[in-house]
């Protein structure tokens, strides 16, 4: 293929464009095929044209994730550094799956098969072969790459724009999203050849030559993708829907500071739709969103650890024994205080998220928890909470601040946010139906949804301890992000969640999007951005077990290994041309 500057360019301004339109807000989905087309053409050509073409590709990367991560701005100024960070680094993924996939259509794969197919390596149907195979391992590899490092993100993923279309997203539930995504890179790539062949100004059958291949790809491609969507959207399901569950949506901005009038306006907005699921009468579970519970609840353990910044008003140190009585009625009266209003004010089973502090003889570990309180809970269990495993950088921890305070404890002062610490395992809580029937809940915070690893190990842990969670469901809080499409984008890893694993996914999100998604990734219902209401949902447990699942964990590492072998050494004697 021959590539000009100026086509090249012209290719990657139809990749960032395309791709933005085909995601949520927009949501013209279609555009995703020749938004994956235009950046899989630059791997045909022996030489990439002009002068530092991965530059080129980098900053085309930078544009599209500058405007996908936007959202990001919006909870402190400080965050517009943090902004232009985030964008500079996902840009760096297209560069990235571009030299991989170079590396292996024009080197690693001609040298290895060499020894055996000769000269037959340079044949229209070996190099489309190779052609695809290169770009889908290394899309695939990019998209687990992005998921893992710092921390992960995977939002914006190409398997995002068919959020409301499940049966182009069926397959997750073998390779996950990564899988889904790269498969939509295949049949791109074989659109882009199919282009290519039809352009070509050559003869009748070398068109037909470069054609042939792809187009057969392409034509049993989709009847795989779509073939399988359709089984698995069909299979019935033995089990019947059970129980009642109210999702809570309040429509109170988040801020920073936990200002008084927040927490007034927090608790008027909550209180009301407390109400009415009173009043409902029937309701099974409530569920708050993340942190909108605005006490925090404290557990402390005997000779529980002392801060030195906590003084009297003479500044001496307080008296241990003062401190350990202290604490121990702060933390009687805060663990009451979340009793007393699940019990008295909701008057059901409540699932709800909130800041713990746990007092423990050597440290104060702090927490985004969720809590389930049921109606005979007569005392809090500390090891009974689940604790956010992902932390957010520079959302809820500062990265090397917690390692800096080792040797310089008040490091953080100046910080507009206070480092919290990670769990270190899966929950899954149980609660009751009025039938008499237990459901299990596996549960997740925030922008934990967002990572299929995560929420794979959150599957697999309980069913390795003997219990199979029935649903998952998922405490946000997505008031920090006014009515910017970060909402949609989350929804949507919801809905692959669901895929993935087989499990109803429910989100209760402060702000929008609070939704039920069935195991199919079906939205059932959801309610709007901005405002106040309860959703009612009920849970259809799945019996299907997944292949991700299962060996989801395992199977990443395989498009990882064809990365690496793309570009480690040269162990294969050069191809003769």
């Amino acid at each position: 293929m021959f590539l000009t500057s100026h086509f090249f360019t012209f290719l990657l301004v139809l990749h960032v464009l395309c791709y933005a339109l085909a995601l949520p807000l927009v949501g013209w989905k279609w555009l995703i095929f020749p938004a994956l087309a235009a950046v899989v053409l630059p791997v045909l050509p022996r030489r990439l044209p002009g002068k530092h073409p991965y530059a080129k590709l980098w900053l085309a990367g930078f544009c599209f994730w500058f405007y996908v991560t936007h959202f990001v701005r919006f909870p402190h100024w400080i965050n517009y550094g943090l902004w232009v960070a985030l964008g500079a680094y996902l840009g760096v993924y297209l560069p990235l799956f571009v030299g991989c996939a170079r590396r292996l259509y024009h080197r690693r794969l001609p040298r290895i098969f060499y020894p055996v197919l000769g000269r037959r390596v340079f044949s229209p149907v070996f190099r489309t072969l190779a052609f695809l195979f290169s770009v889908t391992m290394s899309w695939a590899a990019c998209d687990v790459l992005r998921g893992w490092v710092l921390s992960g993100f995977m939002m914006g993923s190409a398997s995002d724009v068919f959020w409301r279309d499940p049966i182009w997203l069926q397959t997750a539930d073998l390779f996950g999203q990564w899988g889904v995504s790269s498969f939509l890179a295949f049949l791109s790539a074989c659109m882009g050849l199919i282009f290519c062949g039809v352009m070509l100004r050559s003869t009748r059958k070398m068109n037909v030559e470069l054609v042939k291949t792809p187009f057969i790809c392409l034509i049993f491609g989709l009847m795989f993708l779509l073939g399988y969507g359709d089984w698995r959207l069909h299979q019935a399901n033995p089990n019947e829907q059970c129980g009642t569950i109210a999702l809570l949506q309040g429509d109170v901005p988040a801020d920073l500071e936990n200002t008084p009038e927040l927490i007034e306006k927090t608790e008027a907005a909550y209180l009301k739709l407390v109400e009415e699921v009173r009043t409902r009468g029937d309701v099974d579970l409530a569920v708050y969103p993340e942190c909108i519970f605005r006490s925090s609840v404290y557990f402390a353990e005997p000779n529980a650890f002392q801060p030195s910044k906590i003084r009297n008003e003479d500044g001496t140190p307080v008296d241990s024994e003062v401190y350990q009585s202290w604490l121990s009625r702060a933390s009687r009266q805060s663990q009451e205080e979340l009793l007393n209003f699940a019990h008295y004010g909701v008057g059901t089973q409540f699932l709800t998220g909130c800041s713990t502090f746990y007092y423990r003889p050597e440290r104060v570990e702090v927490y985004n928890s969720a809590i389930l309180v049921r109606p005979e809970t007569e005392k809090l269990d500390p090891a009974a909470a689940y604790h956010k495993m992902i932390l957010v950088p520079f959302g809820e921890y500062v990265p090397l601040i917690p390692t800096l305070q080792k040797w310089f404890p008040n490091i953080d002062a100046g910080l507009p946010i206070g480092s919290q610490d990670a769990g270190k395992k899966p929950v899954c809580v149980t609660f009751r139906t009025k039938e008499g029937r237990e459901l299990h809940a596996s549960l997740s915070i925030c922008y934990e949804s967002a990572l299929s690893r995560l929420t794979r190990r959150q599957i697999a842990g309980p069913r390795k301890d003997g219990v199979e969670p029935d649903c998952i469901i998922n405490l946000t809080n997505n008031g920090w992000f006014r009515y910017s499409h970060e909402m949609r984008m989350h929804e949507a890893c919801g809905v692959l969640r669901a895929i993935e694993n087989r499990k109803p996914f429910l989100t209760a999100a402060n702000w929008g999007i609070t939704a039920s998604i069935n195991a199919n990734g079906r939205i059932l219902g959801e309610v709007p951005a901005g405002k106040s209401q309860v959703l009612y949902t009920s849970v259809q447990p799945d019996p299907r077990r997944t292949v991700f699942t299962a060996w989801g964990g395992v199977l990443l590492w395989i498009p990882l290994a064809v990365m690496a072998f793309a570009f480690s050494p040269g162990v294969f004697s050069r191809a003769k041309s």
